[in-house]
């Protein structure tokens, strides 16, 4: 009788959908019409997606959080508004999904949120950095920090609540992997066809810059932020995620999809020349040979490499041979004094830890060491200009700015979200889910990948750590959830529970 009556229901709403896409689609026209003659050809386009937005709101709010992670991996808000002056779509969706999450907890069934452990770090960097308006140099600055982490907050509660189940956080890394190929793509046209002036749309741009001795004034891709180091360490996370989807996927058409991910995003790595990336791409191949252990399906992946290597451009090797002052051997001063971008990232890698020693406890404010750095390059001098300068490492940057107290509340963050990818490995493996398995391994390795070129490079957007942290998160959770469910002993509140970290045998919070 159950299956019947859902059966009926589904016949008398079938009728929905069609008639909310007919809707769409005549109120898309008419709007045409009216903005035609004003040429506002973006805002036409934008309709359609604004009402798609809205109906996946309220109908299907976990797929549309699956799309606001896609947007914001592809930094595809930003250029929105940069570029064609449209409000931006992420914070319409993040508005509606908010308006979702609290439908769902003070209505009808009223259900609870989800909490995860980070999020108490998250608050005490946020009450942390938020102290620093006191005594910061440039508070205002700080203050944009402040507003930035509340952002980052509500994304993280959004996406812990919302990627719920193992569809919809393998959608998630589906949206995320297909960004970065169409990022790559564009890419490697414009590499092809030397069209470096088109920015096609904001989401290739590119940056001159010498490559090596021998080659210099080379157009190293950008994306959407414009910085090739970013750009870099945007793509490499993917490459484990897409390697994942190319050997895991059930279906033909998606491994394949997957493959051209991978190739696409090993393409945009390797035309932005960012030698950090290149060392986290070198340092997760690491960690995927030890963790595939050889294993014979896996060398599928060595034709895609070999391809790519064969086709990429001399350009690539000229830089990779930069890296040699990271031997020993061929520079014992471990400096290597022919590469300018060098000697000055060194410089300014080296006032953090100076500030770092001035102001150890607290650093000197968040988002205070562009303005600070002029200022200790006159006191301790260089052969480099007293312009302000950014860190260039993260984590110097954090220790700069925040001293040990923002070094432990940010590595908390970090290290746990870390943590809650290895605690979805152990539940998922324990389960006998293997896909889900490979994916958290995946998931673990391209954070490893991030972080490991964060080394080498500050933290100016955001987003794509937070997202990272967020969705490591809901990676946790999901395999919480599905672990708890999947022992019918468990009374129904604990199994809804989902909380964080259990032991083998649940327990509700």
């Amino acid at each position: 009788m159950k299956v019947m009556a859902e059966q009926n229901n589904t016949g008398r709403n079938s009728w929905v959908e069609p008639l909310f896409l007919v809707i769409a689609a005549l109120a898309s026209l008419a709007f045409g019409f009216v903005l035609g003659d004003a040429g506002s050809v973006t805002v036409i386009a934008l309709v359609p997606i604004v009402l798609l937005a809205a109906y996946l709101g309220f109908t299907n709010p976990e797929m549309l959080a699956a799309v606001l992670i896609g947007l914001n991996w592809g930094y595809i808000s930003s250029v929105a508004v940069k570029f064609h002056n449209v409000p931006s779509p992420a914070k319409f969706i993040v508005a509606m999904l908010v308006v979702v999450l609290l439908v769902r907890r003070f209505t009808g069934k009223r259900t609870p949120l989800v909490y995860h452990p980070i999020q108490w770090w998250i608050l005490g960097y946020l009450v942390f950095v938020s102290a620093g308006m006191w005594y910061a140099g440039w508070p205002d600055r700080t203050m944009a920090v402040v507003f930035d982490l509340v952002k980052q907050l509500i994304f993280f509660y959004i996406v812990i609540n919302l990627v719920s189940s193992e569809r919809i956080l393998e959608g998630t890394i589906w949206a995320m992997v297909l960004v970065g190929a169409i990022l790559g793509l564009l890419t490697l046209y414009q590499e092809l066809t030397h069209t470096y002036t088109n920015e096609y749309g904001g989401f290739a741009r590119s940056a001159v810059a010498q490559i090596s001795e021998d080659v210099s004034n080379r157009a190293r891709a950008g994306g959407p932020t414009s910085d090739p180091n970013v750009f870099g360490q945007q793509l490499l996370a993917l490459i484990p995620l897409g390697l994942w989807l190319m050997l895991s996927s059930r279906s033909l058409f998606k491994r394949a999809v997957g493959a051209f991910s991978v190739a696409m995003c090993l393409a945009g790595v390797g035309l932005s020349f960012s030698r950090g990336a290149y060392i986290a791409v070198g340092v997760m191949f690491v960690l995927l040979v030890m963790h595939l252990r050889l294993n014979p399906r896996y060398l599928l992946v060595l034709p895609l490499l070999w391809l790519v290597l064969t086709l990429a451009p001399p350009e690539i090797q000229s830089r990779f041979d930069t890296l040699g002052f990271l031997l020993p051997t061929n520079n014992p001063t471990g400096v290597d004094q022919g590469d300018a971008s060098i000697r000055r990232r060194s410089v300014e890698m080296l006032m953090a830890f100076y500030m770092f020693l001035d102001h150890p406890i607290i650093g000197v404010g968040s988002d205070n060491y562009k303005p600070n750095y002029p200022t200790y390059i006159r006191e301790y001098g260089g052969n480099v200009p007293d312009e302000q300068r950014n860190a260039h490492s993260f984590y110097l940057e954090v220790a700069a700015e925040g001293g040990l107290v923002g070094l432990f509340l940010m590595g908390g963050i970090v290290l746990t979200a870390l943590r809650s990818t290895l605690q979805a490995q152990r539940l998922f493996m324990e389960m006998g889910h293997a896909r889900m398995y490979e994916l958290a391994v995946a998931l673990g390795i391209g954070f490893i990948g991030f972080l490991t070129s964060a080394i080498f490079l500050h933290n100016d957007y955001p987003d794509f750590i937070w997202t990272l942290i967020s969705v490591s998160a809901a990676c946790g959770l999901v395999a919480q959830r599905v672990y708890n469910q999947s022992h019918a002993h468990v009374p129904q509140e604990e199994a809804a529970s989902a909380s964080f970290g259990a032991s083998p045998e649940p327990r509700a919070v």
